[in-house]
């Protein structure tokens, strides 16, 4: 299909038969390809990197294909928690990817990054958990007050005793007196 200058039967030729790299490298050459056979040979590509658990090589790939899927695995494997925290901001509101990110941050301990992707992806009620989880209290209190959170009395209560195990009597009865 080359010798006969037929880029395109050779391009769909190697997208029947799989071979990703090729597919790759005959988008490259020719001007014509449409961007989605480029993203779908870099999304296979950086499949066969991740299955390899070659994450830094796949990642490549991932941001080529804009998988944000595999995308935000891969940041999370590779611990790179600032590219993972810009993909916050490049998905829509309300995404289901979003609660996953703020799983992950919260898994690591990152409240703040945790409750951005939570409170972006319109769940108000796993942000102020985090915060309580990972013994922020003052944000808990002031994300359910700012969001009018319907729980705020469970919140303010939970909160008020882990001032007392603490030994902090005045600060609970400032925190009632708020309430």
């Amino acid at each position: 299909y080359l010798d006969m200058d037929r880029k395109d039967l050779a391009l769909e030729l190697r997208v029947q038969l799989g071979d990703w790299f090729r597919v790759e490298q005959l988008a490259e050459e020719s001007f014509s390809t449409n961007d989605e056979i480029s993203q779908t040979a870099a999304l296979n590509i950086g499949e066969y990197y991740a299955d390899r658990l070659k994450w830094s090589r796949a990642r490549k790939y991932f941001e080529r294909s804009q998988s944000y899927e595999r995308l935000i695995e891969c940041y999370f494997i590779l611990e790179d928690f600032d590219a993972l925290f810009d993909v916050i901001g490049k998905l829509p509101e309300g995404s289901p990817l979003l609660l996953e990110i703020g799983r992950m941050f919260q898994a690591v301990g990152l409240s703040t990054e945790a409750t951005t992707a939570f409170l972006r992806g319109n769940d108000v009620k796993s942000a102020i958990d985090t915060c309580v989880h990972l013994n922020q209290w003052d944000k808990a209190v002031s994300l359910a007050e700012k969001h009018n959170f319907q729980q705020i009395e469970g919140v303010l209560s939970r909160y008020a005793s882990h001032l007392l195990e603490e030994g902090r009597q005045l600060d609970a009865v400032q925190l009632y007196g708020k309430a």
